[in-house]
C-alpha cells in the first residue's frame, strides 16, 4: 500500500450515515459516524424502523471519495439496490450516471465530488425499508482483505523474511498470534495483486514504511 493510498482510505473517517423519510432530509436520523476501524466493515444500523432514504455524507477535505456504499436488508447476502441519489457536483463523465461508481460492486472504481466538503450520495428505495447493515469501502488500490483470498504474513529476522503462516480471508482483517515485537512485517496476497509495503505496529497502530 502506498502512502497516497493510505491517505485515500482515511478520507472516510468522520463521514456520516444518515437516514430519513424526507427527500430533503429535513428530519433525519444519524445512524453512524465512521471511525478509523470502520472502513470496509459491515456495521449494524441499530434501527428496526423503516426509512426510504439512506445516504453517506463525506467529511471535510475528502471530496466525497468512496469506492462502494452498500446497504443490506436483514438476511440478504448482497447489497439491496435502489435509485441512486447524489446531492453534490461530481466529476464523472456524462456517460456514467451520477454516483454509479459507488454502487457498481468494483472496489477499484470510486465516486468523487468536485467540492472538498460534505458530498452527499445515497439510495432512494421508493418506500420505507428496514436496513440492517451497511458498509463503506474507501477508495484504494484494492489491497484490502478479501473473503476467500489467500494471505501470508512475514516478519524480518536476521536478514531474511520468516513466514508466520498462511490464512484465508474471512473478514476484513486477519489475526495472527505470537508475532515478535518491534519487527518489520510484510503481508502478501497470494491470490492476486503484487503491490506490497512493509509496516510495523506501534502502540496498537499500523505504521507504513
Amino acid at each position: 500500500m502506498s502512502a497516497h493510498t493510505a491517505e485515500m482510505e482515511h478520507r472516510l473517517v468522520g463521514g456520516r450515515i444518515e437516514t430519513s423519510n424526507d427527500s430533503d432530509f429535513s428530519k433525519k436520523i444519524l445512524i453512524h459516524e465512521l471511525e478509523i476501524n470502520d472502513k470496509s466493515k459491515l456495521i449494524h444500523t441499530g434501527t428496526t424502523e423503516p426509512y426510504r432514504y439512506w445516504r453517506y455524507i463525506s467529511p471535510e477535505g475528502s471530496y466525497g471519495n468512496i469506492a462502494e456504499l452498500e446497504f443490506y436488508k436483514k438476511g440478504t447476502p448482497t447489497p439491496y439496490p435502489g435509485k441512486i441519489i447524489v446531492e453534490t457536483e461530481h466529476d464523472r463523465p456524462s456517460s456514467h450516471p451520477p454516483g454509479e461508481k459507488a454502487f457498481d460492486g468494483d472496489w477499484l472504481t470510486y465516486f468523487q465530488g468536485l467540492t472538498p466538503d460534505h458530498c452527499r450520495i445515497g439510495i432512494d428505495y421508493g418506500k420505507p425499508e428496514i436496513i440492517e447493515k451497511f458498509r463503506c469501502i474507501p477508495r484504494s488500490d484494492d489491497n484490502g482483505i478479501h473473503t476467500g483470498d489467500q494471505y501470508e504474513l512475514f516478519y524480518w529476522k536476521r536478514g531474511k523474511w520468516v513466514s508466520m503462516g498462511q490464512q484465508t480471508g474471512k473478514y476484513h482483517y486477519l489475526r495472527y498470534d505470537h508475532i515478535p515485537q518491534k519487527c518489520l512485517l510484510l503481508l502478501r496476497n497470494l491470490s492476486r495483486g503484487t503491490e506490497e509495503r512493509i509496516f510495523t505496529y506501534e502502540d496498537g497502530d499500523q505504521i507504513w514504511w
